[in-house]
């Protein structure tokens, strides 16, 4: 049977999932902040980056495949946390490889402007 490559002892990186709650903002009223709700380890494979121009400017996009143990509750709303701190977002939902609810794989990719000339 497989396993998709993916065994506990691959799961090294810490990431942080996060999502944006109302919070009280202590006057009162709430505000829309983003909330740190899950710290699972994960696989993290990089899948290669390209170029693309997106409002008027270039910018640099990196796909990435994270795979953590089964969690119910992750959307492609949700923002993951890498452990050197930058953020991706989920693009597509949140897929069970083998449908046996041990591993969730979470398709992400980032974007950053490449400065102009």
């Amino acid at each position: 049977m497989a396993n998709y490559g993916r065994d506990s002892g691959s799961l090294r990186d810490q990431i942080q999932l996060r999502r944006m709650q109302r919070v009280d903002d202590g006057k009162g009223g709430q505000t829309m902040e983003p909330v740190i709700y899950a710290r699972p380890f994960a696989r993290i494979e990089d899948l290669g980056g390209r170029e693309a121009v997106i409002a008027h400017a270039l910018q640099g996009i990196r796909t990435m495949r994270i795979t953590i143990r089964w969690q119910e509750g992750i959307s492609e709303e949700d923002q993951v946390v890498l452990p050197d701190g930058s953020e991706v977002t989920i693009t597509a939902p949140p897929t069970d490889p083998d449908y046996r609810r041990r591993w969730l794989v979470l398709m992400t990719s980032s974007a950053s402007v490449v400065p102009g000339e």
